[in-house]
């Protein structure tokens, strides 16, 4: 990524809420990130691409969650090209790995493939949930997301306002922590 393209993307890019992540990425140096909702995979795209020009080490490693053909999350405001039936696997799979970095990509909802990846994800940097998010799966979600981060780890929350904008909302650790608690899976009686 040149030095032009993410000038433009990090204060005249649209939404316009996703300037403040993209100039997040360069002062932090991101190179592991987490997204539920990956959506037609632009910004999964534009995330790897920031994160390979200013990652501290290495290669980038991404994680994508979505439903895909299984019928993805909602497109929110930023996806909304996307079809009713969700963007393929193997597609969402060829657009990343086109950008060098080290993907892995997993179907489901998020508790369904949290539970599944949550402990392979140690060591998250960057932890994006889309506002196309299913509320409900996230909620019970919650359970498995402190396992993946570390005290610097960021977590943040799109929400899509009244007028169509966009912004980003960061979660803190102790709220994390609460909303985990909360989800705590129940066993039968």
């Amino acid at each position: 990524m040149s030095r032009l393209k993410f000038a433009h993307l990090a204060w005249f890019s649209q939404p316009k809420g996703d300037r403040w992540l993209w100039r997040h990425m360069r002062r932090y140096r991101v190179a592991s990130i987490v997204q539920l909702g990956v959506g037609d995979a632009r910004r999964a795209r534009l995330l790897i691409e920031v994160a390979q020009r200013f990652a501290a080490h290495g290669q980038v490693h991404f994680t994508g969650i979505d439903l895909f053909e299984a019928g993805s999350f909602e497109a929110g405001p930023f996806e909304a090209s996307v079809s009713h039936a969700g963007l393929t696997l193997k597609e969402a799979h060829r657009r990343l790995t086109a950008t060098g970095g080290k993907i892995h990509l997993v179907p489901g909802d998020p508790l369904t493939a949290l539970r599944r990846v949550a402990n392979a994800l140690s060591g998250t940097q960057l932890l994006l949930i889309s506002a196309s998010t299913d509320e409900a799966a996230l909620e019970r979600a919650w359970f498995y997301v402190p396992r993946m981060l570390h005290a610097d780890s960021l977590v943040l929350r799109e929400r899509q306002l009244r007028d169509e904008r966009v912004e980003w909302q960061s979660v803190e650790h102790s709220q994390i922590e609460s909303l985990a608690r909360s989800a705590t899976p129940r066993r039968a009686a």
